[in-house]
């Protein structure tokens, strides 16, 4: 596993990611939003009814081991090295709520790289509610904070906003749009979320790990086997006549 792959990824530091990148060579990686904190600010917006637009104050990443980097920006969503990430986007909005209410909402959010994400595998990135004040998530937390891992689960989970599905690869510089549902508008225009989190997940967040060498060499074995021994059966059959 390539420790700077590691680091562009995440945007996590060199000391951070060493005690994460223990995982074996064959954990297969798949995540979006991949060195997101690289993007041009703002990296995620909200515009409502399409002439309010609302930039995010912040944005990151937790795992699911709870580790977080206070500061960084980077939003990778997915799995890495065997680790889940799940990242949130922070909103304040300011008044309480709208003089009249908002119809439609959208969020954009410049994509970064993927891996692991193609149309023979597509990833959807569902949006949630998130319960968590803005000083809880942009904590410095090690592996192993329990709060972090409670946070985690915060994340990707609770009330849906939306989602968006992932069928082919994405790059720095490009963008996606997700349009919020009315659980997200009900509670904006209720005066519910002023300076509010949306928080998200990737689903399903890895695919299927390629074998160990060992385990493709008893694999081939075995299959050597099975095919010696029904040659050894063709061969020894004898054809009765009745």
């Amino acid at each position: 596993m390539s420790i700077s792959m590691f680091i562009k990824a995440t945007g996590t530091s060199l000391a951070a990611c060493l005690a994460i990148v223990a995982a074996p060579a064959t954990a297969q990686n798949r995540y979006v939003f991949g060195g997101s904190d690289t993007e041009v600010a703002p990296r995620a917006t909200i515009t409502f009814d399409g002439t309010t637009t609302f930039a995010a104050t912040d944005t990151g990443w937790i795992s699911s081991a709870g580790e977080h980097q206070l500061g960084n920006a980077n939003y990778i969503t997915g799995s890495f090295a065997s680790v889940r990430f799940n990242s949130w986007f922070n909103f304040a909005l300011g008044a309480a709520a709208p003089l009249s209410p908002y119809t439609s909402a959208v969020l954009t959010l410049k994509s970064g790289f993927t891996e692991g994400v193609t149309s023979a595998n597509p990833a959807a990135l569902t949006l949630f509610d998130v319960n968590a004040t803005l000083l809880e998530l942009d904590a410095q937390r090690d592996s192993g904070d329990t709060i972090g891992q409670g946070l985690f689960t915060d994340l990707g989970s609770g009330d849906s906003y939306g989602s968006f599905i992932f069928s082919a690869p994405t790059v720095v510089g490009q963008t996606i749009s997700i349009s919020l549902n009315s659980n997200f508008l009900g509670r904006v225009n209720a005066g519910l979320v002023q300076d509010f989190s949306i928080g998200g997940t990737l689903t399903p967040s890895s695919i299927a790990a390629v074998p160990e060498p060992a385990t493709w060499a008893m694999m081939l074995v075995g299959f050597a086997m099975v095919g010696g021994a029904a040659r050894y059966r063709r061969r020894t059959t004898r054809i009765a006549y009745a």
